[in-house]
């Protein structure tokens, strides 16, 4: 097998290898989209529930259970928006994880074109020194017979 059919096939996994991480990053990517659509929903609703608790102090409070279920809630929201940052964290984490292979996988495939490039430059140089041989052996035997 010849060198470059070697590195051919390698240039074939290593294009494989990139789109395999390119789908990854897209799918981190999105996670973390998807994380941070869920924080500013949180956050809208804490945002709108302490609009609410604020509307309910300006009137006078009339069941007092009302304000405790609107602090426990806001609370609640409070404890996942916490949580949710800390996922957002993660993700972003992970992206960046992928975005290393990536940029590792690229760096791979673009090493291999290289050596692919020069291989197919050296095998072309080859051809035509070998070219330019069986030439100039045809030329100096059709002189050599003229001479004769």
């Amino acid at each position: 097998m010849s060198r470059i059919s070697v590195v051919s096939r390698i240039l074939d996994f290593r294009r494989a290898s990139k789109e395999e991480v390119e789908i990854e990053a897209k799918k981190a990517f999105q996670a973390l989209r998807d994380e941070e659509d869920i924080l500013a929903g949180l956050e809208q609703s804490l945002s709108d529930t302490q609009g609410a608790l604020a509307a309910l102090g300006s009137r006078d409070i009339e069941n007092i259970h009302e304000l405790g279920l609107y602090y426990d809630y806001s609370s609640t929201l409070d404890i996942r928006i916490s949580r949710q940052r800390q996922a957002i964290v993660l993700k972003t984490a992970e992206l960046e994880a992928v975005r290393e292979r990536l940029v590792e996988a690229y760096r791979d495939m673009k090493t291999v074109e290289t050596l692919m490039e020069r291989l197919v430059k050296e095998r072309d140089k080859r051809l035509q020194r070998l070219e330019t041989r069986q030439l100039d052996s045809i030329w100096n035997s059709a002189a050599a017979r003229q001479s004769l």
